[in-house]
């Protein structure tokens, strides 16, 4: 096997690496993973974000219009490309 030393020891074999990312990567796992918990993520509901920013600017249908502007958003992912345009100014 490529990057390890191996030899026979009373019946048993010895191997080791020369793989230092693998060793440190093992230890960093080893501290880091009781301190940090397992955690769902969800959607983010763009309607109500968007409702609580029209909100904060002063308006006063932002339910309506923060229903309309995601109905827009939607349309626009769907139906637009995913290719960037580049445009040069000659």
């Amino acid at each position: 096997m490529p990057g390890t030393l191996g030899g026979r020891l009373g019946g048993m074999t010895l191997r080791t690496t020369q793989n230092i990312l693998f060793c440190l990567c093992n230890s960093i796992y080893d501290v880091f993973c009781p301190v940090y918990r397992p955690c769902a993520m969800v959607v983010p509901d763009f309607e109500l974000i968007c409702e609580i920013m029209l909100v904060a600017e002063g308006f006063l249908d932002a339910r309506l219009l923060a229903r309309k502007f995601i109905t827009l958003y939607s349309l626009c992912k769907e139906l637009l490309s995913k290719q960037v345009e580049i445009f040069s100014v000659s």
